[in-house]
């Protein structure tokens, strides 16, 4: 007999429905195509026999006899897609049940994951509908192993509600906005003329900005971008203008929540009287603080730090970092990004250059079909011609496009930037065992086998690195066709007067050994038959040299058509008339082989030797060059014709250039030179070569060096492989490395002490389960990433629509933002390593030095995996050491049900941040920054380092710049210094306040403190962030408990 009712999962009696399951096994059916929908009535039959046995069945004993009864039927593909959607409903079941628990819970209280969210009703109606959203992704578009991985605890994808509405953070091209007006959705706002109203739009932007986004928004280059506003005003009238922006940013509310605009501004650097003063009342307007007196909470200044410029007695901003310093005493803020650390990518900073060449190294580039080879001095030059100089502090650069550079390792990439940097007398000079030099700057990026990227000033004397011994294809590039005689005969010309001519308004002269009628004859003739010229000897004694040479004349008026006057001709072939400034036809690689043959011929003839070996070895072609970059092109030319050459920097000053004398080359030649050839000698090609010497150079302040940037991040200079130049902004894979118009998509946090607890002590099974880990939380980053290029300009109208975003301009409302959004990053980011060092060795890396290498390895191999990752996925993936906010908590409470209670790993409430020492720990200031130093380097996506101190150093600033000093020393990119900052809200007094007002009695206490990276005030922390608070301990001193 059938049951005339069944149990619903929520305890409630209905009528059984046999249809019910005839319509839900035909669905399944019709979804797989196994067999045909007919079938459905079959398997109700089936299940109707096996429930006669039951009086009361529940759907959940139904639903699993349809899935008997599809097996027995050999319908497996259907009771697959059965069972999942089953379990899909049940999920969506369980999200009901759970987002109707959150929104009990938030009613009663705001939640804490943000400490700038408040209790408003407007809060508590954001945080249901951010609860909701959670759910629906969690649910409906999070493919499962993502979202089980969020839900388990491997893994926490950040602003979860926002998944596939907006986007994370941008840095706001300010300049532009200003100068050209914008509008916000209501209308048209013109350009100001006056500081007060720059100011008042600055803050219209920012929240304009924000209302489009969930992150931070900033401004890079603030000092710069005001400047233009301040010239004619008064120092009143800029003073009144950032003090009404410190207000504004502290009270407009823009983001859901009615929280006011997660604003930083970014300054320090710029040397202007005008873009100083705007620096100076900015910080002056902060110190003040709010009404009262109050601390503000925003924006979030960030001084930039630059040798040079501000950091030591005498340079221009010394006055403003000193001013810095003493607000920072009293306010927490501002903080301090390091623009000559040895990396870059500190969160939302202007993009400050590192790591150059001299101007005479050798690079070779391609536009369009044509390559070049010359030097990266003369590139700039070019580049700044055509498409205009631009100024970033002490930098100048040109944005290009268009153009190639030769990668050693990928061929022509990209080229996206050309720059230039004064002397800042910090140059090196390396040696390699094939004889080969460069010179570079302390902070130039070396591409070392088993070390990884290293910078000069880290190199060590057998370091191994690749070098290139040929020069590059040209498949797909243009080449001439070989021209005849008479165009042999001018390349050989072009090759001897390179090297041996000397021209002026009247005549051109080549000097030769008067013996050597051979190559005097062929002088004779080639002018004749080519240039039309004939020719007058004279001869002079050469005392130096010990032989009587002659020197050839001939008039500069030519007789060849097209060429009116011959020393104007070479001038500008050669681009320069005397030796120094000379170099190849920088297109001279497109030539035909023969031609390059002759030229080469014609530079052995007038500057070469052939060079025989006693035991006959073989012979082979010398030179010794004045011109480096003659010199290296010489290289770059006999490598083109397949002789790998060798390259060596001699003491006396002169360049050494040699290859093995071929007899094609060897017959070309004129001279007597010829005479002392053999055979050719082979030169030895080993493509890994050693660091042989690594000597500083010492030079006068005139010396500037030159860098690109490129597509893939290294290039071939001077036939080396070496990395270029860097920006703070992470390297932009998919167009301009620009910092402005760019920013974070998304990021995503990876739980170590869990990877660390599940591993159990056993390294390599934690290393393989960390690989897991972070390839799930790179591949959940891409999936995020495809849902945001798809949203369209119309979704996010002032970022898109205005054309803040890079790429975003020309785009239509319908348009989807993908162009835009390439250029943002992706970043994945770690926190716990301390307690993750702890459940692997028992003990942390404020400990023991084997658990600090141990945690250096770790977070080298996580930046490894996101280097990688850069490759495979063409984007701009990056490493973030995560400032944690509610996730603290979240890890270890999950951690706690599956592991238990770990002595020293989760038996606190809270996590430590990323790489941080914990906060707990007592530990001297120093020392803290000594080991928390060598991490920066390794998280591209941003990092934050500090120190605590147990009340406001208002009187001791010396203090504060003695560890903003010993910080830059131990190469952090951006840090802060921590401590209370209490206010009476009753009689406005403050200082490191305790229970109640030591003046007025009141306990309405206003207590502001550094939670990741900005400030909040104690109320707004989360239990597991007040539970931090109270166990932090003061790093100066005798070690105790701040709070």
């Amino acid at each position: 007999m059938l049951p005339e009712t069944i149990i619903k999962r929520d305890g409630r009696a209905v009528p059984f429905d046999a249809t019910k399951i005839t319509a839900a096994v035909a669905k399944a059916l019709a979804a797989t195509g196994e067999a045909d929908i007919k079938l459905a009535s079959d398997v109700t039959n089936r299940v109707l026999q096996k429930l006669r046995v039951f009086e009361f069945p529940t759907v959940e004993e139904i639903q699993d006899l349809v899935e008997e009864a599809l097996i027995e039927m050999g319908l497996s593909k259907t009771a697959k897609a059965y069972i999942l959607y089953r379990d899909r409903r049940t999920r969506i079941r369980e999200a009901k049940s759970d987002l109707m628990d959150a929104v009990g819970e938030i009613l009663k209280e705001t939640h804490r994951e943000n400490a700038n969210v408040g209790n408003s009703p407007a809060s508590k109606m954001f945080q249901i509908a951010e609860a909701a959203s959670k759910k629906y992704y969690l649910t409906r578009l999070i493919p499962e192993d993502f979202a089980q991985a969020h839900v388990r605890g491997d893994i926490h994808i950040h602003d979860l509600g926002y998944y596939g509405k907006t986007i994370n953070c941008l840095q706001i091209p300010l300049g532009r906005l200003l100068q050209e007006g914008f509008s916000n959705g209501h209308g048209y706002i013109r350009p100001p003329k006056r500081p007060a109203s720059a100011a008042a739009l600055a803050c219209i932007i920012l929240q304009s900005s924000q209302n489009d986004m969930f992150g931070g928004q900033s401004f890079a280059f603030f000092d710069r971008d005001m400047a233009p506003y301040v010239e004619n005003a008064t120092d009143d009238e800029v003073y009144q203008a950032m003090e009404a922006l410190v207000y504004n940013l502290n009270s407009m509310q823009s983001r859901a929540g009615n929280q006011v605009p997660f604003s930083s501004i970014n300054l320090g650097t710029e040397t202007g009287e005008a873009a100083r003063r705007v620096t100076r009342n900015l910080l002056l307007a902060y110190e003040a603080g709010l009404g009262r007196g109050e601390a503000p909470i925003f924006p979030n200044i960030i001084f930039r730090v630059k040798k040079g410029v501000n950091f030591e007695p005498g340079d221009p901003n010394y006055d403003l970092f000193r001013l810095a310093i003493r607000v920072a005493a009293k306010r927490l803020n501002p903080t301090f990004s390091f623009m000559d650390s040895s990396f870059n990518a500190p969160y939302g900073d202007q993009v400050a250059y590192m790591g150059c060449v001299d101007g005479d190294e050798l690079v070779i580039y391609r536009k369009g079909k044509t390559v070049y080879m010359e030097s990266i001095r003369r590139l700039h030059e070019r580049a700044v011609a055509e498409f205009g100089l631009k100024r970033e502090g002490e930098t100048e650069y040109a944005d290009v496009s268009g153009y190639e550079l030769y990668d050693t390792n990928r061929g022509f990439v990209p080229l996206l930037r050309t720059l230039k940097n004064p002397d800042h007398n910090d140059w090196y000079l390396v040696r390699l065992s094939n004889g080969r030099s460069i010179e570079v700057t302390s902070d130039h990026r070396w591409a070392v086998l088993e070390r990884g990227v290293v910078l000069t000033k880290d190199l060590h004397i057998g370091d191994l690195v690749q070098v290139a011994w040929k020069t590059p294809s040209l498949n797909g590039c243009a080449r001439r066709a070989t021209p005849g005689e008479r165009g042999l005969k001018k390349a050989y010309l072009m090759g001897l007067l390179l090297c041996d001519g000397t021209w002026n308004g009247k005549y051109v002269v080549c000097s030769l050994h008067k013996d050597d009628t051979g190559l005097t004859e062929a002088y004779r003739d080639y002018m004749r038959e080519v240039f039309r010229k004939e020719v007058t000897p004279s001869l002079l004694h050469d005392e130096r040299r010990g032989y009587v040479h002659q020197s050839l004349y001939c008039g500069s008026n030519s007789g060849e058509q097209g060429i009116p006057n011959l020393a104007g001709y070479l001038t500008k072939v050669f681009e320069g008339r005397l030796k120094p400034e000379r170099h190849m036809p920088r297109n001279i690689l497109n030539w035909s082989r023969e031609a390059r043959l002759w030229f080469l011929a014609g530079m052995v003839d007038g500057d070469g030797y052939i060079k025989t070996d006693p035991d006959n070895r073989g012979s082979r072609v010398q030179f010794h060059i004045t011109n480096k970059e003659v010199a290296l092109q010489t290289v770059g030319l006999a490598q083109s014709l397949g002789y790998p050459a060798r390259f060596e920097a001699r003491a006396d000053g002169t360049f050494l250039v040699e290859f093995g004398a071929a007899e094609e080359l060897v017959t070309l030649l004129q001279s007597r030179r010829k005479e002392n050839f053999r055979k050719p000698a082979r030169m030895k090609e080993p493509e890994i070569v050693s660091v042989v010497e690594i000597r500083p150079l010492t030079t006068n302040g005139t010396k500037p060096s030159y860098c690109v940037t490129t597509a893939s991040g290294f290039m071939m200079c001077s036939f080396i492989h070496i990395g270029q130049c860097r920006s703070r902004v992470m390297a932009n894979r998919r167009g301009p490395e620009v910092t402005e118009g760019r920013g974070n998509l998304s990021f995503t946090t990876i739980n170590l002490p869990r990877v660390a607890l599940k591993a159990a002590g056993n390294i390599q099974k934690f290393y393989a389960l960390l690989d897991e880990v972070a390839e799930l939380g790179i591949r959940q980053l891409y999936h995020r990433y495809t849902v945001q290029a798809r949203l369209k300009v119309k979704d996010l109208p002032f970022v898109m629509g205005q054309g803040l975003y890079l790429g975003a301009a020309g785009l239509k409302p319908e348009d989807p933002i993908a162009e835009a959004v390439k250029h943002g990053t992706l970043a994945l980011g770690f926190i716990g390593l301390a307690e993750a060092l702890v459940a692997l060795t028992g003990k942390h890396h404020g400990q023991d030095e084997e658990a600090q290498q141990l945690g250096l390895e770790i977070v080298r191999f996580l930046r490894e995996k996101i280097d990688a990752a850069c490759e495979d996925y063409n984007l701009n993936y990056t490493l973030l050491a995560t400032p944690a906010e509610g996730l603290a908590g979240r890890f270890v409470k999950l951690d706690r049900k599956e592991f238990g209670i770990v002595p020293g790993v989760n038996d606190r409430e809270y996590y430590t941040n990323s790489f941080h020492v914990p906060v707990h720990f007592p530990i001297e200031a120093f020392k803290k920054i000594e080991l928390e130093g060598p991490y920066h380097k390794f998280c591209n996506a941003g990092h934050i380092s500090y120190v605590e101190l147990p009340s406001p150093p208002v009187h001791n600033p010396e203090a504060v710049e003695a560890i903003i000093r010993h910080m830059a020393k131990c190469d952090m990119g951006y840090v802060g210094v921590n401590f209370p900052v209490d206010f009476c809200q009753e009689c406005s007094f403050s200082g490191v306040l305790g229970d109640n007002c030591p003046k007025c009695g009141s306990t309405s206490i206003r207590r502001v403190r550094r939670i990741t990276g900005y400030l909040s005030t104690v109320d707004r922390f989360n239990d597991a962030k007040v539970a931090e608070l109270k166990s932090r301990v003061v790093h100066l001193g005798r070690p105790e408990v701040v709070h």
